[in-house]
């Protein structure tokens, strides 16, 4: 999927350097996209999901299209207050760092945890916050309720330098239900996928080329 994932990447960018010039899409949204944490195969899966169900599929292409969009620019919008907001407290340098902690790239034992991402592919969470949490309330909000209409993965999922490789922005302010998530729901969730597997490489590909397509037409 990482290779699928670059090829979408640089896709995308291309379409946003066309789409910039003719004031089709905001600078935010633009700036957002450029970050190789930016979830953009979540968001691509995202989007898959939601071919799948049957009140995106009656409704016309002109609201789907519009719909899009809107998810587009409101992911980008929370990345990179979350991005902000990040680097105002812990600085880059030391986000980074403890992203490679998480991702068992350290002298740390491997985790079990491979991931895939799937396990926060959800729109909302129980948002049951340690007392001394630093994450403002209205985030707190956005993770009990969703992102808003049409959004199908957690609002703080980012994306591991552009890997296809899920990491989450808050983990060390991640709420509880979060740190009690372990190996053995994993597993569960995992024989869950064998069954209903994620989007194969192809169909993820098409959806890219769709996404690229519609930025560079709005």
């Amino acid at each position: 999927m990482a290779t699928n994932t670059e090829k979408a990447r640089k896709a995308i960018l291309r379409s946003l350097r066309k789409a910039r010039k003719g004031g089709r899409v905001a600078p935010a949204t633009a700036s957002a996209l450029k970050s190789r944490c930016f979830p953009l195969t979540f968001l691509v899966r995202n989007l898959l999901t939601l071919q799948r169900e049957s009140v995106w599929l009656r409704a016309s292409r002109r609201v789907r299209k519009n719909r899009v969009l809107r998810i587009l620019e409101e992911r980008a919008r929370i990345f990179l207050a979350v991005q902000k907001w990040i680097r105002e407290r812990q600085g880059r340098d030391e986000w980074r760092k403890q992203c490679h902690l998480v991702l068992g790239e350290s002298s740390l034992p491997e985790s079990y945890c491979s991931h895939c991402g799937g396990c926060c592919e959800i729109a909302s969470g129980f948002p049951d916050f340690p007392p001394e949490t630093e994450i403002p309330s209205r985030w707190q909000r956005i993770f009990g309720d969703g992102l808003g209409k049409g959004h199908r993965f957690c609002a703080f999922l980012w994306e591991w330098d552009a890997s296809g490789r899920s990491i989450c922005a808050i983990h060390p302010w991640r709420s509880n239900p979060c740190r009690i998530f372990d190996e053995e729901e994993c597993q569960f969730f995992m024989k869950d996928l064998e069954t209903n597997p994620l989007f194969d490489p192809k169909t993820f590909s098409v959806a890219c080329r769709r996404l690229s397509h519609l930025i560079n037409r709005r």
